[in-house]
């Protein structure tokens, strides 16, 4: 957080392409293909790839304002978090059983309750996986309601950036 505030802006998303070591990784790519291969198919790959990237700032966003300041966060679990809240949009959305999914999103946080995983990012993910996911999916054949949806969340998310790192830090 202390980076960002320090004017390393790029790091709101790059953190989700760093990892801790090759079994972090490892853990990341697993889920992520077990979780994104349905979702980008439903959705489509552009719409899946707004969802994932916003996400990912989404998370990055989280830790700036809960997270530790002097804490480093890395790994692409934000991002997947918001795809695990994008699938739950759409699983709601028609009508399919969410207990599979609200028991793998039980067993996630409290893992997200471990030393050295970030609360935060996987909240924040999640939370802005889902409202894009809404998005997304509510608006499905409304290409410009969409585009102007995640852009709107995407600006909010630049804002509470730069509100965040400026307001907290200085």
């Amino acid at each position: 957080p202390l980076l960002v505030a320090d004017g390393q802006w790029w790091r709101m998303l790059t953190g989700a392409f760093l990892h801790y070591g090759l079994t972090h990784l490892a853990v990341n790519m697993f889920s992520l293909y077990i979780l994104g291969r349905d979702l980008e198919q439903y959705l489509g790959s552009v719409r899946y790839a707004a969802i994932y990237f916003l996400s990912a700032i989404g998370g990055s966003v989280a830790v700036l304002f809960f997270g530790v300041p002097f804490g480093l966060v890395a790994g692409a679990s934000g991002a997947i978090f918001g795809l695990l809240g994008a699938t739950a949009v759409a699983l709601y959305q028609r009508k399919a059983n969410l207990r599979s999914l609200v028991a793998i999103l039980a067993i996630n946080v409290v893992i997200s309750f471990l030393p050295g995983i970030s609360l935060a990012a996987h909240a924040g993910g999640f939370l802005i996986g889902a409202a894009a996911g809404a998005i997304v999916i509510y608006g499905r054949r409304r290409s410009q309601a969409i585009l102007l949806g995640l852009i709107s969340l995407g600006v909010a998310l630049v804002v509470l950036t730069v509100v965040g790192s400026t307001v907290l830090f200085s």
